[in-house]
């Protein structure tokens, strides 16, 4: 039994408003391709399909294009994350199932369907959280759990401690794992360790920090979803985050995969399969208007922030140049440190103290009280 781990597709998400479509659907057709060439029997999403509650339709046309896609090659089985409408997500799942493609949510009732899904005759079981799926002899039994809000935990737990009401769920997810099955867990969710592995998802989440005792120790295998760098959770518990499958933000600077696992005769394997469909985030650092260019010469099949570091300020027309390079995408503008530093000197200084200052700087001497007078006259526009 294989399975393909991947995540946080964010689908419909702009970068600095350059609309990103066409580059996810080049990257999700390298994940199918992925799935076809490892002869995947399982594709699991890990949440955050979309950017929005509420995506654009080319973003959805898309996803509905690449789960039938994937589902020639094998089973997609598709959780929401913080970012899904999850009850929006699942809404066509019954139109989904006739082609072996399961858009996972909590309540998912009992029952039980078989059909040739990719290639194979395949038995599906689903129940609350919790799916099993049979096929060329072999069984995987998913748990899995969407993104818990607090919100929604006290509505469904009525706990008010987030991490025992969380661990709570996750074991009656898991309670359908058996000893001849390979036990999987899927689930989005924000684990201690994960901290430093973050590009912006722990303000757009609002996430709660969950310890890793949490996890199942009677799953073979845990895919995760919610973190966008790769990341290792625990190589005992076999728990990793797969990441996005392109950089989403310019401090993401991981280089992007897919998680193939492989279960056989009781053994797990697991794979890093490398990404390359998506336009790499370059941030350039430069002190001029001919760097800058340069830079996003340099850059052109990649998208580009100019972190502009000079006191000498940016012409319009430089500006404008920068914008007609389709690469561009952000420029932020900075005081060098040391001019931040000697700014910060000068504040709440007197014109004496300022005098003195420059002086010493400029001369390497202390200026007489003489001299001092006269500049001060000279400040207030006095007659010398």
């Amino acid at each position: 039994m294989k399975i393909i781990h991947t995540s946080d597709w964010h689908l419909g998400k702009r970068l600095s408003g350059k609309n990103r479509l066409e580059e996810q659907r080049l990257v999700i057709d390298e994940i199918a391709d992925v799935c076809k060439n490892e002869a995947a029997d399982v594709l699991i999403v890990a949440g955050d399909v979309f950017d929005t509650f509420v995506p654009p339709a080319e973003a959805e046309e898309l996803f509905y294009a690449a789960v039938k896609k994937i589902s020639d090659y094998c089973i997609p089985a598709v959780i929401a994350g913080n970012h899904d409408d999850a009850l929006r997500l699942s809404a066509a799942r019954g139109l989904a199932k006739a082609s072996g493609i399961l858009l996972l949510s909590d309540g998912q009732r009992e029952e039980t369907f078989e059909g040739d899904f990719a290639l194979k005759r395949t038995r599906i079981q689903t129940g609350e959280n919790f799916v099993r799926i049979t096929r060329g002899g072999e069984t995987l039994n998913l748990g899995y759990l969407g993104y818990p809000s607090s919100v929604k935990l006290a509505d469904m737990a009525g706990n008010e401690d987030y991490s025992l009401g969380v661990e709570e769920l996750i074991k009656k997810a898991c309670s359908g794992f058996t000893k001849d099955g390979f036990n999987v867990f899927a689930a989005h969710l924000f684990l201690t360790g994960a901290e430093d592995a973050l590009s912006g998802e722990r303000e757009l989440g609002g996430s709660k920090l969950l310890p890793k005792s949490v996890l199942p120790s009677g799953a073979a295998y845990t895919a995760l979803g919610h973190v966008h760098k790769p990341l290792t959770v625990s190589k005992t518990l076999n728990a990793y985050y797969s990441g996005s499958p392109m950089q989403l933000s310019f401090d993401d600077k991981s280089d992007k995969r897919v998680i193939k696992v492989d279960f056989e005769g009781g053994k797990v394997t697991t794979e890093s399969i490398p990404l390359h469909s998506y336009k790499k985030l370059v941030v350039a650092s430069v002190a001029s208007e001919d760097e800058a260019l340069a830079a996003l010469e340099k850059h052109a099949d990649c998208y580009v922030r100019i972190e502009y570091v000079s006191s000498v300020p940016l012409s319009p027309r430089a500006v404008s140049e920068f914008k007609k390079h389709p690469c561009f995408a952000e420029l932020v503008a900075t005081v060098p440190k040391t001019e931040k530093k000697a700014a910060f000197l000068r504040r709440g200084k007197t014109d004496a103290q300022l005098f003195e200052m420059f002086y010493k700087a400029k001369c390497n001497a202390q200026p007489d009280e003489k001299l001092t007078e006269v500049f001060l006259k000279a400040v207030a526009g006095e007659e010398l």
